[in-house]
């Protein structure tokens, strides 16, 4: 049997260069296993997702990799103001 395995860009969403990402190795029919909880001021992580902007599929440790995809991206909300 052949294995594929890539890296998958995780796109943190927080700014344009590259430190704002990071990847992980998946190989083809796996999970993609634990994925990072990033963290942004003034932001709540809702989770991973296919598109930009919470669009596309969510994403999670349990998804199986296809091989077609190449990079998932990070959906924030502002922080609710929870007042003082």
């Amino acid at each position: 049997a052949t294995w594929i395995r890539t890296n998958i860009l995780l796109d943190l969403g927080i700014g344009q260069s590259e430190k704002d990402m990071t990847r992980i190795a998946v190989e083809l029919g796996e999970e993609l296993g634990e994925l990072p909880t990033p963290t942004r001021d003034g932001y709540d992580f809702m989770g991973w997702y296919t598109g930009t902007d919470g669009t596309g599929n969510l994403v999670n440790s349990y998804t199986i990799w296809d091989g077609m995809l190449e990079k998932i991206y990070a959906y924030w909300q502002p922080a609710a103001n929870t007042g003082d």
